[in-house]
């Protein structure tokens, strides 16, 4: 019968390894986690961004009187949508 049995010293390195080799893949996660969340998050802020440049042009081209056919042509949104600026309240 053949029993292996490490060493009481190769268990403690073994064990000190597999601790560093989960701190280093937490660490390597983490990172890459928040790369991916930066990118995400900066897609998103340029999409949003666009959005409201969209907007914004638009109510400005209202105010020039610009019809709202034309007004969703240039822009690029629904007619529906540029109605609905047109007829909400501004400040």
């Amino acid at each position: 019968m053949v029993v292996d049995r490490r060493p009481e010293w190769a268990e403690h390195l073994l064990k000190e390894g597999e601790e560093r080799g989960m701190r280093l893949g937490e660490q390597r996660g983490m990172r890459l986690g928040e790369q991916r969340g930066l990118k995400l998050g900066e897609e998103r802020g340029k999409l949003i961004g666009e959005e409201v440049a969209k907007r914004d042009n638009a109510l400005r081209m209202l105010d020039k009187g610009f019809s709202i056919p034309v007004v969703a042509e240039c822009v690029d949104l629904p007619e529906e949508e540029v109605r609905h600026l047109a007829e909400s309240p501004r400040n």
